[in-house]
């Protein structure tokens, strides 16, 4: 099964971006760093991924089906996945997936107006086109689902913008994507503009197995996928090869075999939780695509360069301030050095959390603890002793205090996944946000910090905090060059730290006033993620 992008009937410019999802561009990578990749992507290309499991039975080119043909047999997974936000990430827009209003609303911000209709069973949006004129565009399909829900217009030339205007499916009312910024036509945020294409911005992370087609001659995409929303294959990989092999052996003969026996290319049962990290991480990231057209399954490096804790995107401190999309934040976490997988808190099919409220942190944090983390403490954490707040109330909610979240897309709210320990002391010294400001809005940061002493004592987590050094490393000061080696070279600082390091060290130049850090820092990313790795930045930096 494809889809193909229908031609639309209102002019446009070219293509680029869903609002909300405010991307970097492509910057310079660098000779070095172009030649790296497309070295590494001829290896993998003729010896195969190393986290991929590679082709299956007979060597027979693997295919796309239909997930109906997954559920045929994988009911229970299938039930759970259906309605999800997986399952609604995109679709036909009909009166079963449209929640916008569309009688005759209008929603007017900065000066614009637009206004939303249906006719003969379709849904109409007029706004601003391309000339600056009021344009009438057709509503193709529905793009996610809760807690907002945007709408793709069919240009010609087979894109599909997005309109800078969503519906709130909680508060049911018309809101505008930027509404403290008017953007002309000219502007790539205009409805538009190369930054609310999907085409090139946001397919691949709502559909399965995406192909853009562009056609740089024409400026014209055939963009096709092999399931409209995020399906089973996005996550497990084609599945025609598993398809075939199960209705030649049956269900029952799969029982301890491994993935590559059955027809997938990826066993998430035979790997470890970085490994299934690294499959969710392509749309959950923060990054820039290398190549295309890869499987899932295949190392997320091999494929992307992601960012790193970078200024504009991170807090000195690593938390969240532009949208980075989890994974980012996640590798700075413990949590993620200890070897805790999206799926010990995420249903892997509805996406639902395993638990309600503190009960899904205390399948860890409590005084039994979990075997799989046996260097846990064990102790009771969900107790007054702990939190120092009222049973029940918004202050003894883990979540507040150690992933608190920030609103994206106006008003979606994302926790911030580094599950960090609360530390107004750093937002003294360095301006950074902390949860317990977050709720005691009206009070100073060095109040919050002295609570924390009174209750925790003089000693609890006062520690120097790579944020310091990043934060003097961004301010240009030289004081941050020993700070950056040091935290280049400690294996027990999170690789993503250990390589922002890395990356920040390059403004400095190298000793005796050579130039800077030449080794590409793609590589220089990859050599940090290796645990065994003993990386100096003085052997990047030398003197040459």
């Amino acid at each position: 099964m494809s889809g193909e992008v229908p031609a639309g009937t209102a002019s446009a410019t070219p293509a680029s971006r869903v609002a909300g999802r405010r991307r970097w561009q492509i910057g310079v990578a660098g000779a070095a760093l172009l030649l790296l990749i497309g070295v590494g992507v001829a290896i993998w290309w003729t010896r195969g991924g190393s986290l991929w499991s590679g082709a299956a039975a007979d060597g027979v080119a693997n295919a796309y089906v239909s997930d109906g043909l997954c559920a045929e047999c994988h009911r229970t997974q299938a039930d759970l996945w259906r309605g999800s936000h997986h399952d609604r990430a995109m679709q036909v827009a009909d009166d079963k997936t449209v929640q916008g209003d569309f009688n005759n609303a209008r929603l007017v911000s900065r000066g614009l107006t637009t206004s939303f209709a249906r006719r003969d069973g379709k849904y109409f949006i007029t706004t601003e086109g391309a000339d600056g004129k009021q344009t009438e565009y057709e509503v193709k399909y529905t793009f996610g689902v809760s807690p907002l829900q945007q709408y793709l217009v069919a240009f010609p030339g087979g894109r599909l913008q997005v309109p800078t205007v969503a519906w709130d499916t909680g508060s049911k009312r018309w809101f505008a994507m930027y509404p403290n910024e008017r953007h002309m036509p000219d502007d790539p945020l205009h409805s538009t503009g190369r930054y609310q294409n999907w085409n090139l911005m946001c397919s691949e992370c709502h559909s399965t197995d995406v192909r853009r087609g562009y056609d740089a001659k024409t400026d014209t995409y055939d963009t096709r996928w092999a399931e409209i929303n995020v399906g089973c294959q996005a996550c497990h990989g084609p599945a025609g090869e598993h398809v075939a092999w199960a209705r030649k052996s049956g269900a029952k003969a799969a029982k301890g075999l491994g993935a590559k026996k059955v027809g997938l290319l990826v066993d998430f049962s035979a790997r470890d939780s970085r490994y299934e990290v690294e499959g969710c991480a392509p749309c959950h990231s923060r990054r820039q695509r290398l190549t295309d057209g890869e499987l899932p399954g295949q190392s997320f490096l091999d494929n992307y360069h992601p960012a790193l804790l970078r200024e504009g995107l991170y807090y000195p401190d690593g938390q969240q301030l532009d949208e980075v999309y989890v994974w980012g934040s996640f590798l700075q976490s413990k949590m993620y050095a200890k070897g805790v997988r999206c799926t010990d808190c995420h249903d892997a099919h509805s996406l639902h959390l395993k638990a309600e409220g503190n009960a899904l942190c205390m399948q860890c944090h409590q005084s039994a603890g979990n075997e799989r983390f046996p260097s846990l403490k064990k102790a009771d954490y969900d107790t007054s002793a702990h939190h120092h707040h009222p049973a029940g109330s918004a202050g003894a909610q883990c979540v507040n205090c150690h992933i608190p979240a920030k609103n994206y897309m106006v008003i979606d709210p994302r926790p911030d996944h580094s599950f960090r320990i609360p530390r107004p002391d750093l937002s003294v010294k360095l301006g950074t946000p902390n949860a317990c400001n977050g709720c005691h809005d009206k009070k100073k940061p060095q109040w919050a910090a002295d609570v924390v002493v009174r209750w925790y004592g003089a000693g609890r987590r006062q520690e120097t905090h790579y944020g310091e050094t990043f934060a003097d490393a961004r301010a240009g000061r030289t004081s941050a060059l020993s700070g950056l080696d040091r935290l280049a070279s400690d294996r027990s600082v999170p690789a993503i730290v250990r390589a922002t390091s890395l990356e920040l060290a390059r403004a400095y130049g190298a000793p005796g006033g050579s130039p800077s850090c030449e080794r590409p820092l793609h590589m220089a990313w990859r050599h940090c993620r290796t645990r065994s790795a003993s990386f100096s930045l003085r052997r990047c930096c030398a003197t040459r």
